[in-house]
């Protein structure tokens, strides 16, 4: 009987061990990467070469992905870059000129996952020459509003010329050259140069006064940031204020029990709002607040992690972890609605000894929203088309919008004619 009681309680521990084990993996995230196939070869010169451009889906689903590859125009020539197999979807034809090649692929109404040839470079290799991931690279996921990509990798191709063999030569002797027998030169008399007459200088006349044309109207003004040093928060321990910032020395992983900084302002328009923060940062260990307006933030949606980390004091713009990582958060820049008036901006402490010197809260700009710039970057590609793909929805026949972010002409629904105005509008 104790045996079996035994036996028991062996099983139920290495079947706990599998069940986190298994919860591990499955909900561990891994960002897609791309790399440059093969990533060394040599060839000789003017060789025709092929590299592949591969896709690494990690965990997540793609939906596109909007692609640049630098290389070099002197060391290469006749580059091309055409779509491979894996996104079948050619949402921009390929171009390479002035040292990038460039196209937008998309995967059609399925999501992709897995690895596989996105596209394939094709060129003549003059020289020994390097090909990168261009950093305006970007891959959208299904379970991302953001760019999702992780690690890239490029390609080296050696150009080897083969050594040739010269056979010494036996030099010819030379005769010496006679001696020469200088003729002598006469001694020639200078003319003499008369003298250049003073000249009486041309009076100017004076300029006229020009009267300024005024100016008819005037553009609207910007909304100027709103700029707070960190000490002026009302603040609430653990948070404490030094001469130029505030942290706290411990880790509060509850936003409850962090330190607490409120910040009032007024905002005099309704719109979207950056919050933009001089932070230190230094690792991994010390990068993370939370960070909400009007209401206290909550975890982990609100988690902001900070990113990249910091050299000393930096400005950092406040993104939302979401449903992401503390490696790669899901809303980045995070908007703020606000309508017209009063707020108050709200910082909980997390990770210990981050160091906050000041805040600016700035209106977002997103000038080309209409065009089908869903994300707001000012350029309308491949990521605006997936924002498109994973939010289709028509309200009148029964669906629920999750995100009118890809609506672009305001009509209260995400469908053809959104994407058709991306397309007329793509790069």
């Amino acid at each position: 009987m104790i045996r079996s009681i035994k036996n028991i309680i062996e099983y139920l521990i290495i079947t706990l061990v599998l069940v986190f084990t298994i919860r591990g993996s499955v909900f561990a995230q891994t960002a897609p990467s791309i790399s440059l196939q093969p990533a060394t070869t040599t060839v000789s010169p003017g060789s025709q070469v092929t590299v592949n451009v591969v896709l690494n889906a990690g965990t997540y689903h793609v939906s596109a992905v909007d692609l640049t590859v630098n290389y070099n125009t002197t060391q290469t020539s006749n580059m091309s870059i055409s779509a491979g197999t894996f996104l079948p979807n050619v949402l921009i034809a390929g171009t390479a000129s002035n040292g990038q090649a460039k196209i937008i692929l998309g995967s059609g109404t399925t999501a992709v996952t897995g690895s596989g040839t996105i596209a394939v470079l094709t060129f003549t290799a003059n020289s020994t020459t390097s090909l990168t991931i261009g950093t305006s690279t970007q891959v959208a996921a299904t379970e991302s509003s953001t760019n999702v990509l992780g690690a890239t990798s490029g390609s080296t191709i050696t150009v080897s010329t083969p050594v040739t063999v010269t056979p010494t030569r036996t030099p010819t002797p030379i005769p010496p050259s006679p001696t020469r027998t200088p003729t002598p030169t006469a001694t020639r008399t200078p003319t003499p140069v008369p003298p250049t007459p003073t000249r009486t200088p041309t009076s100017v006349p004076p300029s006229p006064t020009r009267t300024p044309t005024p100016i008819v109207g005037s553009p609207t003004p910007t909304v100027a940031g709103i700029f707070f040093e960190a000490e002026q928060g009302t603040l609430t321990a653990p948070f404490t204020a030094s001469s130029t910032y505030i942290s706290q020395t411990v880790e509060t992983t509850d936003p409850t029990q962090g330190g607490k900084a409120t910040y009032s302002f007024t905002v005099p328009q309704t719109g979207n709002y950056l919050v933009t923060m001089k932070v230190n940062a230094p690792s991994i260990a010390y990068n993370s607040l939370f960070v909400n307006i009007d209401s206290e933030p909550t975890s982990p949606t609100m988690i902001w992690d900070i990113s990249p980390t910091t050299s000393g004091f930096e400005n950092r713009t406040v993104s939302w972890r979401g449903t992401g990582t503390e490696t790669v958060n899901e809303i980045v820049p995070k908007p703020f609605n606000l309508t017209a008036g009063s707020h108050t901006l709200i910082v909980r402490g997390r990770e210990a000894n981050v160091q906050i010197d000041s805040i600016t809260i700035t209106l977002q700009s997103c000038n080309r929203k209409t065009q089908g710039d869903a994300d707001c970057n000012g350029v309308v590609d491949g990521v605006d088309y997936s924002r498109w793909l994973n939010s289709q929805c028509v309200p009148g026949a029964g669906q629920t919008c999750a995100s009118y972010t890809a609506d672009f002409n305001g009509d209260g629904r995400v469908d053809d004619t959104d994407l058709s105005i991306w397309t007329a509008n793509r790069v």
